[in-house]
């Protein structure tokens, strides 16, 4: 699941306005489309540099989700709703101490998630 931080009202009206309703409506798929593309690309990518240690690789992708939201609220919301062991969340590590800190997204995830958080520098 990858979660794109919505953008404010103002800057939607702004978009829409320059460049036409249905076409900022289109930019907005296609990102989205190319958003899923790009992650199972990179799942795919994995699972063949894993081939040679893993006999199949435990990565079975049945869905890759793409939504426009509150990055920390669709999450914490999946796990409420779906059954998952853990969560896995990869972060950049944006803080005042850039590099040490997990982002603002991961823990905010992490201190509300009822299941063990995983986080990954990325």
């Amino acid at each position: 699941m990858h979660v794109v931080e919505t953008l404010s009202q103002n800057t939607n009206m702004l978009l829409s306005s320059m460049m036409g309703e249905d076409r900022w409506k289109d930019v907005r798929n296609e990102n989205q489309e190319k958003a899923v593309e790009l992650i199972r690309g990179r799942l795919d990518r994995f699972c063949e540099e894993m081939s040679s240690e893993l006999t199949a690789c435990p990565f079975i992708v049945e869905e890759v989700r793409v939504q426009q939201s509150r990055p920390e609220e669709v999450i914490i919301d999946t796990i409420d709703k779906e059954s998952f062991d853990i969560v896995v969340m990869g972060s950049h590590g944006h803080g005042g101490l850039a590099g040490t800190m997990m982002g603002s997204t991961a823990r905010r995830v992490v201190r509300r998630s009822k299941i063990p958080a995983l986080v990954i520098h990325i």
